[in-house]
């Protein structure tokens, strides 16, 4: 968690400088591993919303994939590690330091769907919120708008602007509307 260095409602370790995180901003206690392991991580547990297994292997099952979506799951979590060890995403250009291997027990895994507060990228769109194809050229008739438009949320989710999320994606989606619909 340290080696991320995010802040806002992200940060959950204290600031190399010191500055606020999450238990200054919201005056509470600072989390620590307890609080996590009793508040959130055993009741998911309990409750079968968050799987643990001592193998990937076990954790592919407990996730109920079929032959072919194990093997795939497996080899995804082979080929992150690879890049991990390397220190470079040449398959996605996440950044180093955002790389951390997934090779010691225990594992867990949960289903969170649309559960995601935003993207840490996202997809990176045109001045008229099209999403740009990798010669950066935009992909007619699609548009993306809010959490997965990329570019605006790349280090941190700034938690103490009420609003600001709403406000760019009611401004995005406007402008993406007037363009599918050909107003000016």
């Amino acid at each position: 968690i340290a080696q991320f260095d995010t802040c806002g409602c992200s940060r959950l370790y204290p600031a190399p400088s010191g500055t606020a995180f999450n238990a200054d901003v919201y005056d509470c206690e600072a989390l620590t591993k307890e609080h996590l392991d009793e508040f959130w991580l055993n009741p998911r547990l309990e409750n079968g919303s968050l799987k643990k297994a001592d193998t990937l292997e076990e954790l592919a099952d407990m996730m109920e994939f079929d032959a072919d979506q194990k093997a795939t799951f497996l080899a995804t979590v082979a080929r992150y590690n690879e890049l991990a060890a390397k220190g470079e995403d040449t398959d996605f250009g996440k950044p180093a330091y955002r790389l951390s291997d997934v090779e010691k027990a225990p594992f867990y895994a949960a289903r969170i769907a649309g559960a995601l507060l935003v993207t840490i990228h996202g997809v990176i769109t045109d001045v008229n919120s099209q999403p740009l194809n990798a010669d950066g050229k935009p992909i007619e008739n699609l548009y993306v708008c809010g959490n997965d438009q990329g570019g605006f949320y790349p280090h941190n989710y700034p938690s103490n602007f009420t609003g600001i999320n709403a406000g760019r994606v009611a401004t995005f989606a406007r402008i993406a509307a007037k363009h599918a619909l050909g107003v000016e």
